[in-house]
Formats: C-alpha cells, structure tokens, sequence
C-alpha cells in the first residue's frame, strides 16, 4: 500500500467518533468525547466514572495512544486494561474497526496492559461486544 501520510489529531479524533458511531457506543459518551475529551470508560462490560489514572505506567499509555475509550475486562484469567485507539497513519485505517462474527461485534485496534503480567502487555486487534451501548472485551 502506498504511504499515504500521517493524520493530525483532529483526525483522528474524528476517525475514532465515526468508529464509535458505528459499532453502537451510546450517543452521550461520544459527544462527551467529541466536545469535552472525555474518554468512555469501560469495565466488564459497564461503563464507570471517568478518572485520571494514578499509576504512572498506564498514564504513560494513555497519553501515547490518546484512547477513543477505556475497557477494563480478565481474559484468561488476567486482568487487562485495553486503550482501543485510532492510528495516526492514514493507511491503518481499514484495519482499525472490522465487523466481527455477530452483528454486536468488531475487531479493532487496542494496546493491551496486561495488569496481571505487564510484561505480556501488546498492540493488536481485540474483538469486543456493544451490549446497551457499552463495550466489553470478548477476545
């Protein structure tokens, strides 16, 4: 594929707003991320209360990846906290949302802490669920 270049950060908001919009995140978390950067927070499937992250490794991923939404979810038994987020280059964006098996479900680009094993900690593409407008990890 040719390099097409990169986005500013207005783009990629942009992106990750039409992403939201698409795969049924409910319609006050996206305007709150649209108008007032307020990242939806996510835990086993229930949206929490925004918070500033106290520890500083995951404030180091929050900042770097500037996240469209926040899940906390266990799989395979360990905890993750995954930061779903929209590459800055242009080419990327086809593989940032793809539609999954259901109609409630998509694959789309996370960096994944592992809480449990920080070192098993990774970029990919996770698959999750919209149920009632939130998002919980699946795979």
């Amino acid at each position: 594929m040719r390099y097409t270049g990169m986005m500013n950060n207005q783009e990629v908001k942009s992106e990750a707003v039409k992403i939201m919009r698409r795969i049924g995140v409910l319609a006050p978390f996206i305007e709150n991320y649209q108008v007032n950067d307020v990242i939806p927070q996510f835990k086993y499937g229930s949206a929490v209360i925004s918070k500033q992250w106290t520890d500083d490794e995951l404030n180091k991923y929050h900042m770097k990846y500037k996240p469209y939404a926040i899940t906390t979810d266990k799989v395979y038994g360990m905890k993750m906290i995954n930061f779903l987020y929209i590459s800055p280059y242009r080419e990327d964006l086809n593989f940032m949302c793809r539609k999954g098996l259901s109609d409630n479900q998509f694959a789309v680009y996370a960096y994944c802490y592992n809480v449990s094993r920080p070192e098993l900690s990774e970029s990919g593409s996770i698959l999750i669920k919209i149920t009632n407008g939130n998002i919980q990890r699946v795979g």
